[in-house]
């Protein structure tokens, strides 16, 4: 079993030096490729309570897609907020008031 003692990097060439004394060189883009060492980096914030903007609904949403005429295309829109506007969290018109 080969334990990787020692990577040189240099040039952009990785050389590994192995337990059994074997070398081998890589270009980075080939190094990455073979041995996947890519990980995910979590960029979030802290979890605190009540951290983050508050639901414009009171819940969560969801985008929705509908086929509508071109020229009925406004015409929708304006049903559709209309229709939302009563279900606003009003806590969230508070946070927005100015002071």
């Amino acid at each position: 079993m080969k334990i990787l003692e020692k990577l040189v990097i240099k040039d952009g060439i990785f050389t590994s030096i192995f337990s059994d004394g074997t070398k081998e060189s890589l270009t980075s883009k080939d190094y990455y490729k073979k041995y996947n060492t890519e990980t995910k980096i979590e960029r979030r914030g802290g979890k605190r309570e009540f951290a983050g903007s508050i639901h414009k609904y009171g819940e969560l949403t969801t985008n929705i897609t509908i086929r509508v005429p071109i020229s009925k295309k406004q015409e929708v829109k304006e049903l559709v907020k209309n229709y939302l506007k009563e279900y606003i969290n009003p806590i969230n018109l508070r946070r927005n008031a100015k002071k």
